[in-house]
C-alpha cells in the first residue's frame, strides 16, 4: 500500500483549479476531479515512469486533459510526497519556487 501524503499549498492549488473550472463551465469541475484522481492512481502505481526534475529530483505527471501537472517526490518504498499541483504554463518556475521553501 502506498501512503500519499499531500502538501498543504498542493491542496489549495487543487481547490483553486477546481473552483476555477466551476466558474468556467458546469461539468468541467467534475472532468478535472476525475482528470486529477486518475493521475493520482498513474503515480500509484508506477512512480518511477516520470521523469526526474530539476536539482531537487522531484518527478513530474502531467494530467491527461486538463493543462495540469503534479509534482512530487518518492520516499522510500510507500510514500508518496505531492508538493504542487499547477498549471502547465506555471512549470519549471512555480515549483522551484515552492521547492525553495
Amino acid at each position: 500500500m502506498t501512503l500519499i501524503d499531500i502538501h498543504e499549498d498542493a491542496k489549495r492549488e487543487c481547490r483553486e483549479a477546481i473552483a476555477w473550472y466551476e466558474d468556467a463551465s458546469a461539468g468541467l469541475r467534475s472532468a478535472f476531479r476525475l482528470d486529477f484522481d486518475a493521475a493520482v492512481q498513474r503515480i500509484i502505481s508506477n512512480p518511477g515512469l516520470f521523469a526526474k526534475e530539476g536539482v531537487y529530483i522531484s518527478r513530474i505527471c502531467p494530467f491527461n486533459k486538463c493543462s495540469y501537472l503534479i509534482q512530487f517526490f518518492i520516499r522510500g518504498d510507500t510514500s508518496i510526497s505531492i508538493i504542487t499541483i499547477a498549471h502547465s504554463s506555471r512549470i519549471p518556475g512555480f515549483c522551484a519556487y515552492h521547492l525553495g521553501r
